[in-house]
């Protein structure tokens, strides 16, 4: 999978083998993992997954070797990723498992990319569509009251 077309894809892009050891990666993965282009090769890519997170990553990876969806109807999943030195990011994932040219060895062709930002934005959205319901739920109340006040001062002066 390498040429120039691979390293320079604007995208961050890995090969691992079926156990999920890196064999290669392109410049924009690099610069994701904040990892030297030539010091990721040999490096096993749950490394870069949270802590709490390998288990389920290592379910996904196992399941894509074995050519099924990382998770049941899923071919993209999410995974927190910490870079070298960095803070965890959310990543979508996708993978694919592929038989090599010369045999039998299966190796995993992934995209990544960061979706941080549009978790933080979807995040924000929730919270203004709660508050937003929250007014409006206020404001009917407030409606409610007045009218039953109008209808109560009217029913008086009949």
């Amino acid at each position: 999978m390498s040429g120039v077309g691979f390293d320079l894809a604007p995208d961050p892009y890995l090969t691992t083998d079926a156990a999920g050891v890196i064999r290669e990666g392109n410049t924009a993965a690099s610069r994701l993992l904040n990892v030297p282009l030539e010091r990721l090769a040999g490096k096993p890519i749950t490394m870069f997954v949270t802590t709490g997170r390998r288990r389920a990553f290592r379910v996904g990876l196992n399941r894509v070797a074995a050519g099924e969806d990382p998770a049941p109807g899923a071919i993209e999943w999410t995974v927190e990723v910490k870079p070298r030195r960095g803070n965890p990011i959310d990543v979508a994932v996708t993978a694919a498992a592929v038989k090599e040219a010369r045999g039998k060895q299966k190796i995993i062709r992934w995209l990544l990319r960061d979706v941080t930002a549009r978790r933080r934005a979807e995040a924000e959205v929730r919270t203004l569509n709660a508050e937003l319901e929250k007014r409006v739920q206020e404001r009917t109340a407030a409606l409610e009251a007045a009218n039953w006040a109008k209808a109560e001062f009217l029913s008086v002066m009949a």
